[in-house]
């Protein structure tokens, strides 16, 4: 009897094991590597010029400047400075989720907007009105920005790719999961 080893069954079953052992490694590897690499889209960006949480940071930016100048007036009490600072307080806590964040910057939004509409009727100087319109247009343009991230287009497309055969088996045995999007 010939050595199974050196028959061509053997030969077939070493290769297929080498296969299998190949994949198992490497797919789940890159599968990881690829959710990685778009987790961090939404820290650096795609292009170098900015990211969502780069523009989560202006727009905090900028409301913190909103009240900064709402104080200088005497406005610093008013309801719509302290619902900004609440929302603002809110938006900066750490280890939010995706989700939460998008939800803490969408309430940011609407304390901004209300504190904007209520600084028309302050009496500020002409440099104050200017600095309220800058760091509004500002902030308005932070939120423009962060709607034109492919962060999110990236994670839905690797959740969508995560769903088929074989990534859902290598999430479900390696423990790869899926990305939560931003909204």
């Amino acid at each position: 009897m010939k050595n199974f080893f050196t028959s061509v069954k053997g030969a077939a079953l070493v290769l297929l094991v080498v296969v299998l052992l190949t994949v198992l490694a490497v797919a789940p590897a890159k599968l990881a590597a690829r959710r990685g690499g778009i987790d961090r889209l939404f820290a650096a960006g795609d292009t170098g010029a900015g990211s969502i949480a780069s523009d989560l940071a202006a727009r905090a930016e900028c409301a913190g400047n909103l009240l900064i100048i709402a104080g200088r007036c005497g406005q610093g009490g008013s309801s719509a400075a302290e619902a900004l600072q609440a929302a603002l307080s809110s938006a900066q806590r750490e280890g939010l989720s995706r989700g939460e964040q998008y939800s803490a910057d969408q309430a940011l939004a609407a304390a901004e907007a209300a504190l904007y509409e209520a600084a028309e009727g302050w009496a500020l100087s002409e440099t104050d009105r200017s600095l309220v319109e800058k760091q509004h247009t500002a902030f308005l343009s932070a939120g423009e920005t962060m709607a034109h991230e492919s962060y999110n287009e990236q994670a839905a497309a690797f959740n969508a790719g995560l769903q088929g055969f074989p990534a859902s088996l290598y999430a479900a045995l390696f423990g790869i999961e899926h990305l939560e999007l931003f909204g």
